[in-house]
């Protein structure tokens, strides 16, 4: 009402929007600001610390996601770190590089020497190896691993862990166990793994020999078709609130 009557009375407008509608607006905005208590003067209340989270690796694309979304916050500082100087050391000015690699044994000492000296509140894993990894030694690190539990982190390593868990829920590719039982062509792929990397269709048992030789390979059954992914995104309680599949 106030904007109405001030843009009648004083006929303030400018391309099609009302000044002083605008101006209230901002006033509306200034108020809600103000009436947020300001930690810092009041007595015997501390104000809010920044929390210090360690990215790692800070190159991957999920890294680099993370980066993107907390960015302008005023709640967290993130540390990238990385074993590889590679373009992550551009997306976090605070970059902390020549990590040891996964695998390592110096991997975790070094962490938690840098979680002591940087005070570092929570490491988030940007791989899904390195998340089982570190959350298996979340005591020894000194701080929160944001992941999943140990036990959930190891089931989604594992692709055979994982249809296992979902037959019953949804459907799930077959795997074959022997020779004697396999459809042509078959889908052969590391039990852990990603990027499609090490995967191969097998026309033939001749092909399957080199798989059959590597305890690691799964025997699948071949799902020809376009493929899909569907990004989720739950919140604290595992509600669902997005869901985007994409090819």
């Amino acid at each position: 009402m106030l904007s109405r009557n001030l843009c009648q009375r004083k006929n303030t407008r400018r391309g099609g929007h009302c000044v002083a509608g605008a101006y209230v607006a901002n006033v509306r905005r200034f108020v809600r600001v103000r009436r947020r208590p300001d930690l810092r003067d009041c007595k015997g209340v501390h104000a809010m610390r920044v929390k210090n989270i360690l990215v790692f690796p800070c190159g991957s694309e999920v890294a680099l996601e993370i980066v993107e979304a907390c960015k302008f916050t005023r709640h967290f500082h993130l540390i990238g770190g990385s074993s590889v100087d590679d373009h992550g050391r551009f997306a976090y000015s605070d970059y902390i590089g020549n990590l040891p690699m996964l695998g390592d044994g110096a991997l975790i000492s070094d962490l938690a020497r840098i979680v002591k000296e940087r005070k570092i509140d929570a490491i988030y894993p940007a791989m899904d190896a390195v998340a089982a990894e570190l959350k298996a030694h979340e005591k020894e690190l000194g701080c929160i691993v944001v992941s999943s539990p140990t036990t959930t982190a190891d089931t989604c390593m594992s692709k055979l862990q994982t249809y296992e868990k979902l037959q019953e829920y949804v459907r799930v590719p077959k795997t074959y166990n022997s020779l004697d039982e396999v459809r042509y062509p078959a889908f052969v792929k590391p039990d852990i793994g990603y990027g499609s990397r090490g995967t191969f269709v097998a026309e033939t048992a001749k092909d399957l020999k080199a798989a059959i030789l590597d305890s690691e390979l799964l025997v699948l059954e071949y799902l020809p078709g376009e493929e899909y992914t569907v990004d989720c995104f739950t919140d604290a309680r595992g509600d669902l609130l997005y869901c985007g599949p994409r090819t």
